[in-house]
């Protein structure tokens, strides 16, 4: 069984296992765009139940769900947290154990449980926040701040936009305001879609669809609705101040809000379903890995922090693999 960086597989014995990409079976970690994109023909995919839901409930293709063997090997689906549907996947061959958990958080949330630190040998281990300076404040008290925010906004008859990526943070913001202020916010497109498939696989949400009647009767009071982070604009906060004759104030909710200003929205609120720093060294400490792989975000510097701390690591780049593999190389490695 052998890591290939540069394809991001695993090969087991004669066949591949894509990781996120190409290969004899394609592991689908979740239904975001960025871990979906290869998939423009049919393969055989190994992905959750609910990850293959809300890959259509976003205009992907149906896949169905393949019966995945390789001789000699156990595959296993992981909890990842993150989304719904996100799993890691271990592959365990010849007496060792290799995990890749794709997109993953520690931290349970109002719509996630958290991720399981699967015991392993070698790790391939997401790193968007890997860095000492990306740490939250805890997501419940994260929860408060944004459910205090908005019926503040309320009070002073405002209509709420709130900006989040369609699957994953605006599920947890529509949980939010269900839980702390017993509101129905209003959804559409494919918020509303994936809303759907998340009470399909039993997470409990209380929505307002956006073409209903009850929509048009929320539309004469201070409302709130969430929409895709991209549809946030100066314009289109114009059209629906005027069109409801109210203020309409905006927020988003995103992990890089910890360091960075965003111009164009009112409140901006560092909820992330990613791991931050703390947690993800936590997470790889608990694997009892040998070997880590460290991928997206700042996986260098985390890479780095792992060797100072005698942590075979390594970050999965092209030219920061050239680097490392000559400097740090050992058994195994390639």
């Amino acid at each position: 069984m052998r890591f290939n960086p540069p394809e991001s597989s695993l090969a087991i014995g004669g066949r591949t296992l894509g990781l996120d990409s190409d290969g004899d079976v394609a592991f689908v970690s979740h239904a975001h765009s960025d871990h979906t994109s290869f998939l423009r023909k049919r393969h055989t995919v190994l992905a959750s139940e609910a990850t293959l839901d809300l890959i259509v409930a976003r205009g992907g293709r149906r896949h169905e769900p393949a019966e995945v063997k390789f001789d000699g090997a156990k595959i296993s689906l992981h909890e990842a947290g993150h989304v719904l549907g996100a799993r890691q996947v271990a592959a365990e061959f010849d007496g060792r154990k290799f995990v890749y958990t794709g997109d993953f958080n520690a931290s349970a949330s109002l719509t996630c449980p958290a991720a399981e630190a699967v015991a392993c040998d070698e790790l391939l281990v997401e790193c968007t926040f890997g860095s000492p300076e990306w740490v939250f404040d805890d997501r419940f008290k994260q929860y408060a701040e944004i459910a205090d925010w908005v019926k503040r906004q309320k009070e002073q008859g405002n209509a709420v936009l709130f900006g989040c990526y369609s699957l994953g943070k605006a599920q947890e913001i529509v949980a939010v305001l269900n839980e702390y202020l017993g509101e129905a916010p209003v959804v559409s497109g494919t918020v509303e879609s994936v809303c759907n498939v998340y009470k399909r696989h039993g997470v409990k949400l209380d929505f307002v669809s956006g073409t209903s009647a009850e929509a048009e009767r929320a539309y004469n009071g201070a409302f709130t609705a969430i929409v895709p982070s991209g549809s946030l604009s100066f314009e289109t906060t114009l059209a629906i101040s005027e069109r409801y004759r109210r203020p309409v104030r905006t927020a988003i909710a995103t992990g890089w809000a910890l360091r960075n200003s965003f111009a164009g929205v009112d409140a901006a609120f560092p909820l992330s379903d990613h791991s931050d720093y703390n947690a993800l060294k936590k997470f790889v400490e608990a694997t009892g890995a040998r070997k880590v792989w460290c991928t997206y975000g700042f996986a260098e510097e985390f890479a780095a922090e792992l060797r100072r701390e005698g942590v075979d690591a390594f970050a999965v780049s092209e030219e920061s693999m050239q680097k490392q593999l000559v400097e740090y190389a050992g058994d195994g490695v390639v």
